[in-house]
């Protein structure tokens, strides 16, 4: 009986020594994730995770390089306007691209409807591209109809690391002008000196107009003067949604605008506009002045804030 004893004692601690030599929170003994490149171990991080160059077994992971091949549309065509999604002007987007070598890259053609704005193509060698999109809507018979020319972009991808290379269209490329609503808040400066609303140009769209409403401006906005002109400089004349003559002459009401609330005009061509606001006071003296670009585009547009500063119009 002492002898089974002696040895299940034996076995026991046999057990134990192996178990306490497979535990990774033992220092006595290397294991992977120590930090330290063992024999057996192809690479060691100090970690336990994939996906960051060295695996969870310590062996080392392939760096894999993409190369993200997206469309630009009317993107930055004015200061604070981000661009439109490939859906809201297109139904199709067609990709392909030669890179090093007249490496080919697999010709694509995408539903814009499926939320796509272009490719992800993985594992490609490194070095120059040339990235070649072209957009098309569909006729009656389902057949593609060319929005525009093919156009390139350019850029070079580095060995192990992601890329992205863009392909810009401004409405200009278009062989058709779509028609939108252009919108805008107004609100005026506090206080400080005026520029005559230059530096508007570089305010981004949403959020709240920076700026107060037409009674807390010192002195008080009481009426206000809008002119709108197309790229060609010309003069718009139409009216917006609040009753204002987009032509200049006439003076109506200050009006304070909720979050969503804008000041629109309907159905105007897509395309670059510059916007003049005058606030007058009860005297109907220019005491404000704003002249900002803004973008019409396809349909219903974003809301463009712009804040009068003290002084007139240059």
């Amino acid at each position: 009986m002492k002898r089974w004893l002696a040895a299940g004692l034996l076995a026991a601690l046999w057990v134990g020594a192996a178990l306490a030599s497979c535990d990774e929170s033992n220092p006595a003994g290397p294991y992977c994730g120590d930090g330290v490149k063992d024999p057996g171990e192809e690479c060691d991080d100090g970690n336990k995770w994939n996906n960051d160059g060295c695996s969870s077994v310590c062996t080392l992971e392939i760096a894999h390089t993409t190369l993200n091949a997206n469309v630009g549309i009317n993107r930055n065509v004015v200061p604070g306007y981000e661009g439109d999604g490939c859906s809201s002007v297109a139904k199709h987007l067609v990709i392909e691209g030669v890179g090093p070598d007249g490496y080919q890259l697999e010709h694509q053609e995408l539903d814009c409807a499926m939320g796509y704005n272009g490719w992800p193509f993985y594992d490609t060698p490194g070095g120059h591209y040339v990235i070649t999109m072209q957009l098309f809507t569909e006729d009656i018979g389902g057949n593609l109809v060319a929005l525009t020319d093919p156009k390139d972009g350019a850029g070079d991808v580095i060995q192990g690391q992601s890329a992205t290379i863009y392909v810009d269209f401004d409405f200009r490329d278009f062989n058709v002008s779509y028609t939108g609503n252009l919108k805008w808040q107004y609100a005026w400066s506090a206080a400080g000196p005026g520029d005559g609303g230059v530096a508007d140009g570089g305010m981004p769209d949403g959020g709240a107009p920076a700026g107060v409403a037409c009674a807390d401006a010192t002195p008080p906005v009481n009426k206000v003067r809008i002119t709108l002109r197309n790229e060609q400089g010309q003069i718009v004349s139409d009216q917006t949604s609040l009753g204002t003559p987009t032509n200049g002459s006439q003076r109506v009401d200050c009006h304070d605008f909720g979050s969503s609330d804008a000041e629109v005009v309907s159905a105007l061509p897509w395309g670059i506009y510059e916007l003049t606001l005058e606030g007058l006071d009860t005297g109907n003296q220019v005491e404000y002045c704003a002249r900002r670009a803004l973008f019409n585009t396809k349909g219903d547009g974003v809301i463009f804030h712009v804040t009068g500063q003290p002084g007139t119009c240059p």
